[in-house]
């Protein structure tokens, strides 16, 4: 008979927290549950989704959901709803506070006594048994102080008895039950993959573009794909890596691109940097400075003089001008500059230049002047 899987629903319920002291209680006496078939026994879903779920009622949470024709192992009955070993699909959670993680983290030791396993990692979240001290639970995942584990023999789920039909004993349907086990277990090993998966593309996708590197998420999904074995889950793991590995080569175009861009800035600065020198060598070389420049008038008939003429700017005399080696009446009324000494005269405001070089400028400048002499 082929037998169908639960398909697992995760409801997260995140809603307040607890003192630790909640989670280790004392176990009370169960409630009295209505005679019916010599528990344990197998049953048989005989309708098509049927919620599965953490307590006797339809206000407690839905664990996950049953089809027809799948197998449940009922432990017990009350007012109408059968309790039944938690199914395979269902990952039930315990407060990380009273479990000893062992070497690998795949496994941990139960360290409080009657230690509550609960249907989300949260004390508002339904309770589905109670474990002892010293128990081995397999530890599937962990979050914020939980441990998600492999649903022990303390754990139970609830289903209306309604739709559930007996089928048999435990001992005629045992391989059965191993096999449905077994296909839950692997089909939850490639659920935590593929979450594993998206965990590491979504961390890549944080990174900058040229950093991004999907090769390990490549190598998981490659991994699913040879470990699944329904072709549909198969296809789209295959479309899912054809999809990254086109990625990872575009990433890897441009980095190249993006490489050669940047050899080829380089090379332009540089190109800029002797274009600059090369400008900055070719420039007119800069004007010469002179301590005076103006126009060239004489002094005039003025007793004790100290020069014999004077630069004058816009009307006003601003040096006066002498030279033993200049013959300075070339230059009246031209623009001139001049260098030499400069000193000051008594009773004269403007300084004395003692010229020693003298340049036109303007119109005449470079034009000869006989010299002194």
């Amino acid at each position: 008979m082929k037998v169908r899987g639960f398909v697992l629903l995760s409801i997260v319920l995140l809603i307040g927290t607890a003192t630790l002291a909640e989670e280790q209680l004392d176990v009370s006496p169960a409630p009295a549950e209505t005679a019916g078939p010599q528990a344990p026994y197998v049953g048989r879903v005989n309708a098509e989704r049927v919620n599965v779920r953490a307590g006797d009622g339809t206000n407690y949470t839905i664990l996950t959901v049953a089809q027809g024709g799948d197998l449940v192992v009922v432990v017990g009955e009350k007012f109408g709803w059968l309790r039944i070993q938690l199914p395979p699909a269902v990952r039930p959670w315990i407060s990380a506070d009273y479990v000893q993680e062992l070497p690998g983290g795949r496994a941990g030791t139960v360290t409080g006594d009657n230690v509550r396993i609960r249907s989300n990692p949260s004390t508002a979240s339904d309770v589905l048994g109670m474990i002892g001290k010293g128990r081995r639970v397999e530890i599937v995942a962990a979050k914020e102080g939980w441990y998600q584990i492999a649903g022990p023999p303390e754990a139970s789920a609830w289903i209306s008895g309604k739709y559930v039909d007996y089928y048999g004993t435990v001992e005629e349907h045992a391989d059965e039950l191993a096999k449905e086990r077994v296909f839950v277990e692997v089909r939850a090993g490639v659920e935590a993959k593929i979450a594993e998966a998206d965990k590491l593309y979504r961390e890549e996708l944080k990174k900058p573009l040229t950093d991004r590197d999907f090769s390990a998420v490549v190598a998981i999904y490659e991994e699913i794909a040879d470990e699944a074995d329904q072709a549909f889950v198969r296809e789209a793991v295959t479309r899912r890596v054809e999809a990254l590995t086109l990625v990872q080569s575009l990433i890897e175009d441009y980095r190249r691109i993006r490489a050669d861009n940047e050899e080829l800035s380089d090379k332009l600065r540089e190109m800029e940097i002797r274009m600059h020198e090369a400008e900055k060598a070719a420039e007119t070389p800069p004007r010469p400075s002179y301590l005076a420049e103006g126009w060239v008038q004489p002094m005039g008939r003025i007793i004790n003089s100290p020069a014999t003429h004077k630069i004058v700017v816009g009307g006003k005399t601003i040096c006066l001008l002498r030279s033993s080696t200049v013959d300075l009446n070339g230059y009246l009324f031209k623009r001139v500059g001049v260098n030499g000494s400069k000193h000051s005269a008594p009773g004269w405001d403007e300084p004395v230049i003692d010229v020693t070089e003298i340049e036109l400028l303007g119109a005449e400048k470079g034009k000869a002047i006989p010299a002194k002499g």
